[in-house]
């Protein structure tokens, strides 16, 4: 799994990740709390190999958006495993 490196937050549009992702650092993998539709997991996709995108609501994952990255389940943060966040406000 991955390992604990620090938690990003932006009250940026999702246009402008890549300030996110710059603080991140490494592209391996990243993890989508509270992922929703998808819209920012799949914009994350373009800059990681993998990227975990996780939500509570059954609905939302079904309307995500489908990306070969992209990994969509349903299901508590505190149950994922994941432990690096990148929160998109």
């Amino acid at each position: 799994m991955l390992q604990p490196v620090r938690v990003v937050q932006t009250g940026l549009p999702r246009g402008a990740l890549r300030v996110a992702i710059v603080r991140v650092g490494g592209h391996e993998r990243v993890w989508d709390c509270a992922c929703g539709n998808g819209q920012a997991s799949v914009d994350l996709a373009g800059y990681f190999r993998t990227v975990y995108g996780t939500d509570l609501s059954a609905e939302q994952i079904a309307h995500a958006e489908a990306h070969p990255r992209v990994n969509y389940r349903v299901g508590l943060a505190e149950d994922s495993g994941h432990r690096i966040v990148l929160s998109i406000l």
